[in-house]
């Protein structure tokens, strides 16, 4: 995964985190077949294809996002991503896929 990469892509798209790209979670999309990796260290969702190669990086917002860890699928396409609760409680958040 080229950090460097993520890096200018989200400073092009106007992200301001600061802290280094560091995965926490991946998995694969079983529809679009893209890898969706979390980084809490820099609050961060990078979609991929399936050589690492980043395509889009998404930054989260604390107040839904406080510390994501956890990322899974169902076979639909419905992501789950978790937050640990450090600071608040844990939470597992649900996105129902929209083709």
């Amino acid at each position: 995964m080229d950090a460097a990469k993520i890096k200018e892509m989200a400073t092009k798209q106007g992200h301001h985190k600061t802290s280094k790209f560091q995965p926490s979670a991946a998995s694969i999309h079983p529809i679009l077949k893209k890898l969706f990796i979390i980084s809490s260290a820099s609050s961060q969702l990078v979609i991929a294809d399936l050589n690492g190669n980043p395509e889009q990086v998404y930054e989260f917002g604390e107040k839904l996002f406080p510390q994501p860890e956890g990322l899974t699928f169902k076979n639909d396409g419905t992501m789950y991503i978790s937050n640990e609760g450090v600071t608040s409680k844990a939470t597992i958040l649900l996105f129902r896929y929209k083709p």
